[in-house]
């Protein structure tokens, strides 16, 4: 794995895992027989979300693909922090479309009250339902 540096994204930046002291997750992996670590580029080196899967319900923790619910209606709205701007935006609609379709709570990282939430299809585009306790 190479970072946007050029330099070895193990080698440099993560020695706690070159002595064998951590494991790191990789897309597509299954962590607990529930949670699925999903690639999420765009934001910045190594994004990744999860999904997590339990009784017929979903959910995702969406890490930095949502900065704020302003992206649900205006998912072509980036962050300033968004390293690769295009490969950002189609990430956040793909997970948009996934979230509408599968009814499953997104867990954004940034958000604030309500904290979580449903995407709901509206017309051509999306919308946000806080969830309820």
């Amino acid at each position: 794995m190479v970072d946007v540096f050029g330099e070895s994204f193990f080698d440099s930046v993560m020695p706690v895992v070159n002595e064998g002291l951590a494991q790191m997750m990789m897309p597509g992996q299954e962590i607990a027989g529930c949670l699925q670590v999903e690639a999420a580029a765009g934001h910045s080196p190594g994004q990744v979300a999860f999904r997590v899967r339990s009784r017929g319900e979903e959910a995702i923790f969406c890490g930095d693909i949502l900065h704020s619910p302003l992206q649900i209606v205006r998912p072509d709205v980036n962050s300033g922090y968004c390293i690769r701007p295009d490969l950002a935006r189609s990430t956040r609609l793909a997970l948009l479309n996934q979230a509408a379709d599968s009814g499953a709570l997104i867990l954004p990282v940034h958000f604030g009250e309500p904290y979580c939430g449903y995407v709901r299809r509206q017309g051509t585009g999306f919308r946000f339902e806080p969830a309820t306790w």
